[in-house]
């Protein structure tokens, strides 16, 4: 019975506490929202502004409410700049050890990535930041997600609907943040069926507006519960006894103080319900990262765009509705007549050709207003230039050429000054998401339980690399497409994440793209350009680079090829025609051969070889071979005159035994004619 009525005390004391822990996190929610009513105020009001409800006025029909929303410009133009090129995060690792691994955790980054389709949620939740000044992202585990493995969910939250320690400068140093929202009863019971009751009863209407910004029909709502997850810092402390043992193997008991919550802790309530009390399941801290877009220092909460942009927004639209109005009045004046003089006030229009009748003596005519003084169109001109001032996007931004310069090195060097505080936006939200990415790798880290298949594509991606040997490659609509089992096991290195790629933006990279091009034109020392292909492609806008190269290569082979063959064919023919000249000089040299022999035999007989014998032996004196030689060829000519003709191709001293004997006949026929 002692025992039983113990345990119903315990009960009791646990109510106590639960009851307690809730009253103590509602009043933290309170706390944080109540000093954040002005802000909220401000960041409905840049909200409308955008949208162009705050300038709109409740006038009579008559007045005209023309408004040329500057607001909404400068929001766009920022915007598409800061995208123009997809953020990518990359895993680098802290040690060689952790490279392998460092490309599988890429793997899982570029996966996950496009599962939770970021790049549109980065893109409304920034424009958010922009028009509010803050984007606040969670990082956050469901194990019901993927059939019950789990998944990693990145939410965007919005800035009504996210408090935190109003003492905090940022998430990291505040003692509490979380997540409040008005949710359906049925939806929580979902989660916390053993709740019912108890959440069915704390049903209560929508008090805070809020917390359900721009949600439309929440005024006829039912069934509603206040839902608030806080994550907050906890210092209390436990004593546990941890035994170990001394070098003689002695046990020995200790007590040990430590923090009951080591990663803070989680508290989960709807209404006074308390749904959830456990230790903060993430390792690395809160689960949030905020990016803000223009910081104060000092303070949490950032400024937005919008905020400096009404105040000269909303006079500029009096001031040109006033103009406008002057001109209605100046093309269609008043009327004004007697009243007596017969006419109905409703009969007078602005109708031509119309005809007024009138009673006499009276009046009927148009009054013509005053003319508007030409130094209120002078003060729109500078209202214009105060909204660009102030926002930074001037009309070389918008794309527009500016007044007065034609130069296109003038308008890129303005182009880069006007972008410089986007990109200064650029590389602050890039930090942003480095810290998300280190959170995305602790979270599978941590919660991957089982094996994953991992899709792997992108232009990034050869199947033949040696980092990608252990991927499955499918060929899907000529696109290649790997699939690669990963665990967490795969992913416990040590890495830092960087973010890549959306600082590039789309102006300076056509003027970077132009210098790559006049580099690429540029001839150095060595005779080779300064920047080569790659280069110039990759820099463009042109996806499947390696292909490119690759097909130019097979082009510059083939040429290559080509050329070979020519001057193959070109070699052979010169020495076909080298070997045609040769035997063509040869033959020639036989004919000329020919000739000249035939000349001396006609020349020569055998009486005159005979009588000049002794002379031509005397002039060879002195020579036993060629006074042998001289005997052969008298021989020769006197038995077989062709083997001379043979004996002149090998030895070409025949000819001048042959040129003496001629000219030894035209001594002695000379002789014998003078006789």
């Amino acid at each position: 019975m002692a025992r039983f009525k113990f345990n119903k005390d315990k009960s009791k004391e646990q109510d106590e506490k639960d009851k307690a822990l809730v009253s103590k996190i509602q009043q933290m929610f309170r706390t944080s929202y109540d000093s954040m009513a002005s802000r909220y105020k401000k960041w409905d009001m840049c909200i409308k502004a955008y949208e162009s409800e705050y300038f709109k006025k409740n006038l009579p029909n008559y007045k005209v409410q023309e408004i040329s929303n500057y607001v909404y410009s400068t929001v766009e133009t920022i915007v598409p700049i800061m995208f123009s090129n997809n953020p990518k995060m990359l895993a680098i690792p802290r040690g060689i050890n952790s490279y392998q691994k460092s490309v599988n955790v890429q793997y899982a980054l570029d996966h996950e990535w496009k599962r939770e389709g970021m790049f549109i949620k980065l893109l409304e939740h920034i424009k958010h930041g922009i028009i509010t000044g803050n984007a606040i992202f969670g990082l956050t585990w469901n194990q019901s997600e993927s059939k019950g493995i789990g998944e990693v969910k990145c939410i965007p939250i919005p800035v009504f609907n996210f408090f935190v320690d109003p003492m905090a400068t940022c998430i990291e140093d505040a003692e509490y943040c979380g997540y409040a929202a008005y949710k359906n009863v049925g939806e929580i019971i979902k989660a916390y069926p053993e709740k019912a009751e108890q959440l069915r009863a704390n049903i209560t209407p929508i008090q805070d507006e809020y917390l359900v910004y721009g949600k439309t029909g929440t005024e006829n709502s039912k069934n509603n519960v206040l839902y608030i997850e806080c994550y907050m810092k906890d210092y209390s402390t436990e004593v546990t006894i941890e035994e170990e043992e001394d070098e003689n193997g002695d046990k020995k008991t200790y007590q040990v103080t430590k923090l009951k919550y080591k990663n803070g802790r989680k508290v989960t309530i709807a209404g006074d319900v308390l749904l959830e009390d456990i230790e903060n399941p993430y390792d690395d801290g809160f689960p949030y990262v905020m990016w803000k877009c223009n910081p104060i220092p000092g303070q949490f909460w950032a400024m937005g765009e919008v905020e400096q942009l009404i105040s000269p927004q909303e006079a500029m639209c009096s001031l040109m509705n006033s103009i406008i109005e002057s001109a209605e009045l100046t093309g269609n004046p008043i009327w004004i007549l007697d009243k007596n003089c017969g006419v109905e006030k409703n009969s007078l229009t602005n109708r031509k050709g119309l005809v007024v009748r009138k009673n006499p003596g009276t009046e009927v005519r148009r009054d013509t207003p005053p003319t508007l003084p030409a130094y209120i169109q002078n003060i729109i001109v500078e209202l214009k230039t105060d909204i660009e001032r102030v926002s930074g996007v001037f009309d070389v931004t918008r794309g527009e050429k500016p007044v007065g310069v034609t130069a296109a090195a003038a308008i890129e060097a303005l182009n880069e000054t006007a972008q410089g505080r986007i990109r200064l936006k650029v590389q602050t939200m890039e930090d942003m998401l480095s810290k998300l990415g280190s959170k995305w790798v602790r979270r599978m880290q941590q919660f991957w339980s089982v094996q994953r298949s991992i899709r792997i594509t992108g232009e990034e991606y050869v199947p033949n690399s040696n980092l990608m040997q252990d991927v499955q490659w499918v060929n899907i609509g000529q696109k290649n497409i790997g699939f690669k089992e990963i665990d967490r096991t795969d992913l416990d290195g040590d890495f830092d994440i960087e973010v890549v790629g959306g600082s590039t933006m789309p102006t300076n990279k056509t003027a970077r793209f132009q210098q790559l091009i006049q580099l690429a034109q540029t001839m150095a020392e060595d005779g080779l350009p300064m920047v080569d292909r790659r280069t110039l492609l990759e820099n463009s806008d042109l996806g499947n680079v390696d292909e490119i190269i690759q097909r130019i290569t097979n082009i510059r082979q083939q040429q290559m090829q080509e050329q070979d063959m020519k001057q193959q064919q070109e070699v052979l023919i010169q020495e076909q025609l080298r070997k045609q000249q040769v035997m063509e000089q040869e033959a020639q040299k036989e004919a000329d051969m020919a000739r000249e022999l035939e000349k001396l035999q006609s020349q020569a007989n055998i009486s005159t070889l005979q009588n000049a014998e002794n002379g031509v032996q005397s002039e060879l004196e002195g020579d036993i071979l060629q006074s042998d030689l001289f005997v052969q060829v008298v021989q020769m000519l006197q038995e077989d005159p062709e083997a001379v003709r043979e004996l002149a191709l090998k030895d070409p001293r025949v000819l001048e035994i042959l040129q003496l004997i001629a000219e030894q006949s035209q001594i002695e026929n000379s002789a014998k004619e003078e006789v």
